[in-house]
This record gives C-alpha cells, structure tokens and sequence, in this order.
C-alpha cells in the first residue's frame, strides 16, 4: 500500500500523523511505502523520512524536487530506509547521475517516458551495475503502459515490485485510456500474482472505437 504525503512542503507533522494512523490499522505485516511526488523542501522531509522509518515503511518515494540530488543523497547516505524515484527522469544518463552521486535506493522508471524497452532496459542493466533495484512506475497511467511495464518487469532479473492503481485519480470520472482503451484489463491477479497479458506483442487487443473516439487529427488542429 501506498500513501499520499507532502501536503505541505515545510511541514511533516499532519503526514507522520497520518501515517502512524495507517501502520496502527493495517499492522505490523502490511508492507507500506510513502510518496510525497517530489513536493517537499529538505528539512521537512528528512524529519518526515525519521518518523516513517520508526514505522516500518518499506520507502519514501520523490520526497524532493527532480534536480535535487544533493538532497537526496544526503537522505539516501542518512536512513536506513530506502529512498525512491525515477518517474520524472527520462534517459540513462540522468540515470547515470543518479547512480554515480548514490543519490537513489531504487529507481523507478516509466516506460512510456524513459524511451520504451530499449532505453529501460539500459537503465535497468546499469541499475542492476550499482546493485540498486527496478521498481517501474505506472501510476494511473494508460492501459498500454501497463502491459508494457508487465512485460519489462518479467524479463528483469534486479526488478522488485510492481504498481498497481486500484482506481484513476478520479473516482467520478475513468481514464478512458485506462479502463476503455483495451477491451480487456491487461492486469490479471490469480492466487495472489499478477499474470503477464496473454497473446502476441504486449498481450492487449485494442478498443477501437475508443480510440476513435479520442483521435486528435493534424487536418483538423491545424498541427
């Protein structure tokens, strides 16, 4: 389970408070990880960092701004908890400065940004290098992006754990190229796993009549 933290970038307490009320109902076993989406300035989010290693978190994810690396080597150097990012970067040699400068635990690449299977699968080789595991990012990203991260993370030998939304951002309003853009999930659980897309290519088939639906054409744009 994930939360949501960094509400306020120069406070922690209401975030720890929040946390702590997470760990005390789920329990002791529930592997739990935080993600503050870069939003957070150092001090804060070293005293937030102090509270969720007391409890057992199993990371903290984009504490600090993306060009913050100093910053993030120091928390990364100074807790026993692991540190995690990767989703703002997008080639190997941004991923290269992040693991030259130790400034990361575990790195977490989206393949759709990060130059597709080709240039991921650098980066999770040189990952692998500094001995520092693969943890791809989908978020609510769309369906394509699921079955592509599936398929990435099956084939990596220093992967660690996927992510899995239960639900888009909005719980009112779906992602349409989340939840219309296939004509069936491309994320399949059975006895407590997660099953990669069966068939050819990434596995999916899509919708479209979706796709149609939500066509943009230069002619029309003027692009």
């Amino acid at each position: 389970m994930k939360l949501k933290l960094g509400r306020n970038p120069h406070r922690f307490e209401a975030d720890l408070e929040l946390a702590t009320a997470v760990r005390q109902a789920v329990g002791s076993d529930v592997f739990l990880c935080a993600d503050a989406n870069c939003g957070m300035e150092r001090t804060a989010a070293m005293q937030l960092a102090r509270g969720l290693e007391k409890l057992n978190f199993a990371w903290f994810e984009e504490p600090l701004a993306p060009d913050d690396l100093d910053g993030y080597a120091d928390m990364a150097r100074a807790l026993d908890m692991p540190i995690a990012g990767g989703e703002t970067e997008f080639t190997r040699f941004g991923f290269r400065e992040i693991f030259s400068r130790k400034a990361m635990d575990i790195i977490q690449p989206n393949v759709t940004r990060s130059g597709g299977f080709t240039e991921c699968m650098r980066i999770a080789a040189m990952a692998e290098a500094f001995h520092v595991p693969y943890a791809p990012h989908t978020g609510s990203g769309t369906a394509v992006c699921m079955a592509a991260e599936l398929h990435l993370a099956a084939a990596l030998t220093n992967f660690l754990i996927y992510e899995h939304m239960q639900t888009d951002w909005s719980k009112t309003f779906n992602n349409p190229l989340r939840t219309g853009i296939v004509k069936q999930s491309a994320e399949r659980f059975e006895k407590g796993c997660m099953l990669l897309p069966p068939g050819p290519g990434l596995g999916i088939e899509l919708n479209d009549e979706v796709i149609n639906r939500y066509r943009v054409d230069r002619e029309t744009t003027g692009v």
